[in-house]
């Protein structure tokens, strides 16, 4: 079968894979087991990934390819967020797209921390800021259903 987005298109050629699309994010997939092609939809331009990499499509409309780890991409079938050496803004981004809920970083410090974070997805949201503000880098808290990380 065929994943198709405005900027990518993926032929599933093996078993077990990830696909992310956001409208604010180039697609992405993540090869866990088998083979993909992923193609530029209407070029002739393709390429195969293997297990172990990922393939998105740049601002410049080409196709890259990275060697990933792929736990980071399969975590969230067992119901956990895993994020390992991932910036705080893209964690919280996660987080805030999980909950339904907006999210304001206050600090530019804080903007540039990688982290490596797990939490399980099935637990409210009280239970997520709870394992934030545990790692004493940060103060998340929520108001009026905003959460605010500062």
């Amino acid at each position: 079968f065929i994943v198709r987005t405005q900027t990518m298109e993926t032929r599933v050629l093996g078993t077990e894979f990830n696909f992310r699309s956001y409208a604010d994010e180039p697609a992405q997939v993540a090869l866990v087991k088998g083979l993909v092609e992923v193609s530029l939809p209407g070029t002739s331009t393709k390429t195969s990934i293997h297990p172990g990499q990922s393939a998105a499509v740049g601002k410049s409309g080409k196709i890259h390819v990275n060697h990933v780890d792929v736990d980071a991409y399969t975590y969230w079938r067992e119901g956990l967020f895993y994020f390992d050496n991932c910036s705080l803004p893209y964690i919280l981004k996660e987080i805030g797209r999980w909950y339904n809920v907006d999210v304001e970083l206050r600090s530019k410090r804080l903007a540039a921390l990688n982290l490596h974070f797990v939490a399980d997805r099935h637990k409210p949201l009280a239970y997520t800021i709870r394992l934030l503000n545990q790692m004493e880098q940060m103060e998340a808290h929520l108001v009026g259903g905003r959460l605010i990380v500062e």
